[in-house]
């Protein structure tokens, strides 16, 4: 098949450090290795509220053009009171997105750009939804396809509560304006693409799909180690990332793990190592627990450390924080080919992955159910009977990034051909 050029158009890009950045990286490179010229079209290394990774520029290839923008909210970083007022009185004011004056500065950037360079195809990816905004106004300036990612839902955001009534109005006039102007749209959960989608007519609907974030092999420095366990060793459980205040919490699995440790001591057992942005916080709860010699609470990590961590590890948990949401960290874990828990609700994307994949799954508020499967892989532990069965690990083999971006890629070499007729 003919090599075609294309415009990926994402606000999060490394080096920021966050789950989108590593997300989006992964995608350009899934992309590049289907045979397509790759040219990104990011931020700078300035962020609102995420740090800064320069490991996570390593590996990126030479030929992979990457055109910067600042984005203008970032440096209220800096001041952050005034960053505070000055998010309120944009919100007041109806601002759709806090991060959308990146258009203003991305799109001149690509203007220039674009004198000398003819992308075929535009693909955009969530969840900063400036990027879907940026997009949709070079589609309009250029007349090039555009294919659209969403990660998560805007307008038919279950926590409404988030915006003011003049940001939803902005919020579904804006999203209506993208759900007509788009050639094709992904999303990665069904569930939310259920709930966007029930907002529109069927002519629209016809131009979605369903894709996976997917996960990448992984790379030569990061060895897995994958144990059978054994009487006398420690099960290691590792939750790398962020839980989110009142939404998503491990206090159900707190709860489980106290009501194990009173029954039987898990100190030389068990041990489980959260690290990720906030989850210190939660270091009074597991003290109230008594579980201060089981559970260890870390502030987030530098990408590959992250990753070296998970790789040590021997149970991977996975909290995803509403039944539309599609972790990327589920996917992310994968590539480890070790076994995990899900605390998910049933009727969640999240639930029917890993249930396709034999992967256990209690709700996170279930303190009885997490108890009897904890109890039940510490036993398997025990016995020396771990690890992934042939075929847990051949149904997570599907999730590879290369398969998805192949489905994505097939589209976007259909929408050329049916351009250029």
């Amino acid at each position: 098949m003919e090599s075609r050029h294309v415009l990926i158009v994402s606000h999060n890009f490394p080096p920021i450090l966050g789950p989108d950045s590593v997300l989006m990286r992964m995608w350009a490179l899934a992309i590049r290795r289907q045979g397509w010229r790759v040219t990104v079209l990011t931020t700078t290394e300035s962020h609102w509220n995420l740090r800064c990774d320069p490991g996570l520029c390593e590996g990126l290839p030479s030929d992979m053009e990457i055109l910067r923008a600042p984005s203008p909210e970032a440096w209220l970083r800096r001041t952050p009171r005034l960053g505070a007022a000055i998010y309120k009185i944009t919100a007041l004011a109806g601002l759709a997105d806090w991060h959308a004056g990146w258009r203003h500065t991305a799109l001149p950037v690509l203007r220039k750009w674009l004198k000398n360079n003819k992308p075929d195809i535009i693909y955009s990816r969530q969840p900063k939804h400036v990027s879907a905004l940026t997009a949709m106004q070079i589609k309009q300036e250029t007349g090039l396809p555009w294919v659209a990612h969403w990660s998560d839902m805007w307008a038919s955001l279950p926590y409404r509560e988030r915006h003011t009534a003049a940001q939803w109005r902005a919020i579904d006039r804006l999203e209506a304006e993208e759900m007509n102007q788009v050639d094709a749209a992904f999303f990665v959960a069904k569930r939310a693409a259920d709930l966007t989608m029930a907002r529109y007519a069927a002519t629209i609907r016809a131009k979605t799909g369903l894709i996976r974030h997917g996960f990448e092999s992984l790379p030569a420095a990061v060895i897995s180690v994958n144990r059978k366990g054994g009487a006398g060793t420690v099960l290691q459980m590792i939750h790398a990332g962020a839980f989110y205040p009142g939404i998503s919490s491990p206090e159900g699995l707190f709860k489980a793990l106290a009501q194990l440790h009173a029954e039987r001591p898990l100190t030389g057992r068990l041990s489980l190592s959260c690290f990720g942005p906030d989850t210190t916080n939660l270091q009074p709860l597991v003290n109230s627990l008594g579980l201060g010699e089981v559970v260890s609470l870390e502030s987030m990590l530098p990408f590959k450390e992250s990753q070296s961590r998970v790789a040590t590890g021997d149970l991977l948990l996975v909290v995803p924080y509403d039944s539309t949401a599609m972790p990327t960290k589920l996917f992310e874990y994968m590539a480890f080919n070790k076994p995990m828990l899900g605390l998910a609700l049933a009727d969640s994307d999240t639930a029917d992955v890993m249930a396709d994949c034999g992967l256990p799954v209690q709700r996170p508020d279930d303190v009885e159910g997490i108890a009897t499967t904890m109890r039940q892989m510490l036993q398997l532990w025990e016995a020396g009977q771990w690890g992934l069965s042939d075929e847990s690990a051949a149904s997570i083999r599907k999730y590879h990034v290369d398969v998805q971006a192949e489905i994505v890629c097939q589209r976007m070499h259909q929408l050329i051909a049916a351009g250029r007729r």
